[in-house]
Formats: structure tokens, C-alpha cells, sequence
């Protein structure tokens, strides 16, 4: 597990499944993506059979798991959902859930398999956010939380903004930037929903002021960790973006007088995937495998599913905080 990972694929037809996929390939360096190859598929223009592709990612290999949305096509989900470690829902922004939505969720949840949900296409010009969340809410249990939230400029997808550090990323200029005003209060209540649900366990989540608890650097990482330390905080938790500064991850690790919890925030559109964002699997095993280089596993703790929900992330902060008392 260290030294691979499988994420299935799953969503109707439609809703950017396969072009994710060949986003994520682009990203790795590969120019010649064709995993629709049968000549059918060719001529249909969508999934037919399961499809698999590979790509080299911090030491390791993440292996996709392209799956066929189409309703007569179904038994290739129920063939690949059980034997991939992770599920990724993709939902597309301007039909939010459709009749395979549905039932891919229903079988993730009876494979027993971490599940993180995409909504995608926030490019197309009819793409509802709110919208799409609020149709996975009323379809599905649970409290889905977004954990980030668009920015559009003139009807553009232009960014995102992380609820956990209420800061925005623009796809042109990084972390670079102001938080749109209209923005603001949505972001803000989005994030009090995000800590609400820590909070709803008793358990208490302390930020460094400032620019450190955004680690980009080596400077940040070492600043967190100092002001940490002389917070007393007995612990920390380690939430990683996509394709997270490893070496800096790592410092901070090192640096930190107490344990560390690593997990990661559900993935994002195909977009940003492809405007050199990358995913939040990658930042998490590029990370988690600098800190083995370093020898500091003895100080991390990587929750059985590090992908989390707002709600599941709440969980695993939950049984962290038992593990080290």
C-alpha cells in the first residue's frame, strides 16, 4: 500500500470520468492517452469496458481504474469497485446525481470502500456547485461537507477556496491572492461547518496565526511547528493539499514536539487537475513516503482512510486523539 494505490472511477455516463483520468496521465508526463482505445468506443465516443492506466507519483504508482457508466454497461463497476483500495464519485456539475450516481454510491458503500465525491465540469458554462451538493444531500446519508468551494470571475472557473485554511487558490497565480468578497461570508460559513463537525466530538483544532499554518516552504513548516510547540499543543494534524510540498511536510514532522496525524481533502474538478494542481492522493503518498525516508513513521499516524469528508475526517481526528491518549 505504501508503494501503490488503485482508485476506481465511478459516475453516469457523461459526467468526465475518463477525462479525468487522462488529466491526471497528462500530469504525470504522458502525452499519448487513449484508455477509450476499442475501436467501438471510438465510434460511440464514450466507456465500454473497464479501463487501466498507471502513473509514477512521489516513489510510488497510482493505478486508475476507468470505469464505464453507461447502465448496460454497469457490471464493469461491480467488477472493479471491490478489488480498487479507494472510490472516486465523479458527479458532473450541470446534472449533479443520475441514475448510476445512485447506484455507484450503493455499491462503494456495500464494498465497504473509502469513497470521496468529484463534482466535475465546474468549467461548463451551466455548472451549479450548490446546486450539485445540495441533490448529493438529499440523495445520499451521511453529511456530505464541501471541504473546498469555487471561485468564478465573470462566470469562469478561475479557483478554488480551501474551507480548512479559508484561503483561495487561483489556477493562474497559486495561493496568491485575495478572497473574492462575495466570497467571504460563504467561505466562512462553509468552514464553520467543516470545524463544527470536530467540534461535535469534543475535540479542539488550533490554528498559528498568520501565513505559517500554510506550509509551501521550509520557512512555514518550521514556524508552524515553533509556534505549535510553544502553544503546547500535544498534537497536530497534518492536512495535505494536492501535491503537497513533501520535504516541507516532512520538516514539520520532524520539527514538532508531539504526533502527527497525515490525511488528505477529497479531489477537485478536472480542470484544476489539469492546470497543474494534480490530487490529493499524490500530495498524500509523495508525503507519507519522505517521512519513511526520514524515519519519522514513529511520529506519524495515517488514519486506515486517509481521503476524508469533512465528517470522516472528523472521525479519524476522533480516533487519533484516542490513539495517543
Amino acid at each position: 500500500m505504501g508503494q501503490a494505490r488503485s482508485i476506481c472511477l465511478v459516475g453516469h455516463s457523461g459526467c468526465g470520468k475518463t477525462t479525468l483520468a487522462a488529466a491526471l496521465l497528462e500530469k504525470a508526463g504522458y502525452k499519448e492517452i487513449a484508455l477509450d482505445a476499442s475501436r467501438e468506443e471510438k465510434e460511440r465516443g464514450y466507456t465500454i469496458d473497464m479501463g487501466f492506466a498507471s502513473y509514477a507519483a512521489g516513489g510510488g504508482r497510482i493505478v486508475l481504474i476507468d470505469t464505464p457508466g453507461g447502465d448496460e454497461f454497469i457490471e464493469e463497476m461491480y467488477k472493479a469497485v471491490p478489488v480498487a483500495d479507494l472510490s472516486l464519485l465523479v458527479v458532473s456539475a450541470e446534472k449533479a446525481v443520475e441514475v448510476v450516481t445512485e447506484r455507484a454510491w450503493e455499491l462503494t458503500g456495500a464494498a465497504k470502500r473509502p469513497t470521496a465525491i468529484l463534482v466535475n465540469q465546474m468549467d461548463k458554462e451551466n455548472a451549479k456547485f450548490d446546486e450539485a451538493v445540495e441533490s448529493l444531500r438529499s440523495h445520499f446519508e451521511g453529511k456530505l461537507i464541501p471541504i473546498e468551494i469555487p471561485i468564478r470571475d465573470g462566470g469562469e472557473f478561475v479557483g478554488v477556496v480551501d474551507l480548512v485554511t479559508n484561503k483561495p487558490f487561483y489556477f493562474s497565480g497559486g495561493s496568491k491572492g485575495e478572497l473574492p468578497p462575495d466570497l467571504a461570508s460563504r467561505a466562512e460559513e462553509g468552514r464553520a461547518r467543516l470545524l463544527e463537525e470536530v467540534n461535535k466530538r469534543g475535540l479542539s483544532l488550533a490554528l498559528p496565526p498568520g501565513e505559517c499554518f500554510i506550509i509551501e516552504t521550509r520557512t512555514h513548516a518550521m514556524e508552524a511547528a515553533s509556534q505549535l510547540n510553544a502553544a503546547g499543543c500535544d498534537a497536530a494534524v497534518l492536512y495535505l493539499g494536492n501535491f503537497s510540498p513533501e520535504i516541507e511536510d516532512a520538516g514539520f514532522v520532524k520539527a514538532f514536539n508531539g504526533p502527527v496525524a497525515v490525511m488528505a481533502a477529497a479531489e477537485e474538478s478536472s480542470a484544476s487537475l489539469a492546470d497543474n494542481r494534480g490530487d490529493s492522493l499524490c500530495g498524500l503518498l509523495s508525503a507519507t513516503l519522505a517521512m519513511k525516508r526520514r524515519g519519522l513513521f514513529e511520529k506519524t499516524y495515517l488514519p486506515q482512510n486517509p481521503i476524508v469528508s469533512a465528517e470522516s475526517g472528523a472521525d479519524e481526528i476522533e480516533r487519533f486523539f484516542r490513539v495517543i491518549q
